[in-house]
């Protein structure tokens, strides 16, 4: 992946490409270089058992060894129910390692948790989380808030993920997977999109 639309925040009077002499060191720290993941395109499921948290195979992998302490990972996805049958209801949610990735810590971000699904209804969801300490190069120490609302409804919630340790020497999958109440052919959803964007100072990326 590529790095770019690097920000530059510098005080009043200072910056520029011929920069000043007496610029302040503080103005490294308003120097942000963002890392973008995105899915190549849109999948519409198609479970054998609906009523089964299925994981999209669209989904994005962050390697081993990336997320340092102070880093701050912005995702957000949305998809759309695109059939359904009679008043069955879906479940969807955000996660980090879903079920796909056995073995890694799995953490919801956000969810739409059973809402009697209507064709068409758009499902919106979205964390940041912030990786505070490292207690060892091998393990960070995160906190999440996401936020999850739909079209056609009313469902809108927070869902707080507070000091929750994962392992950072092992690939993090960034996910999303809905779940029916009751398993039908027509029940279907599609996820459209899928981003997730790195942010780190230019100071610790050295």
């Amino acid at each position: 992946m590529a790095y770019g639309g690097e920000q530059t925040i510098s005080p009043v009077g200072y910056g520029g490409a011929a920069g000043r002499s007496d610029e302040p060191m503080m103005s490294k720290l308003g120097r942000i270089l963002p890392l973008r993941y995105q899915i190549t395109a849109s999948e519409q499921m198609a479970p054998a058992d609906t009523t089964v948290l299925t994981i999209n195979t669209q989904k994005l992998t962050i390697p081993a060894a990336t997320i340092r302490a102070g880093d701050r990972l912005k995702v957000k996805a949305w998809g759309k129910v695109t059939n359904q049958n009679s008043t069955d209801t879906i479940t969807s949610l955000l996660r980090l390692n879903g079920t796909g990735n056995a073995g890694a810590t799995q953490l919801t971000l956000a969810s739409v948790v059973a809402y009697d699904a209507a064709t068409s209804d758009i499902h919106e969801l979205e964390a940041e989380l912030f990786f505070e300490t490292l207690g060892t190069f091998a393990v960070g120490k995160l906190h999440s808030k996401g936020k999850s609302w739909r079209t056609g409804g009313s469902d809108a919630r927070t869902h707080v993920v507070d000091s929750t340790t994962i392992s950072l020497l092992t690939a993090i999958t960034v996910e999303v997977g809905q779940q029916w109440n009751v398993n039908n052919a027509n029940n279907r959803f599609k996820l459209y999109e899928l981003e997730a964007v790195l942010f780190r100072t230019r100071q610790a990326w050295g």
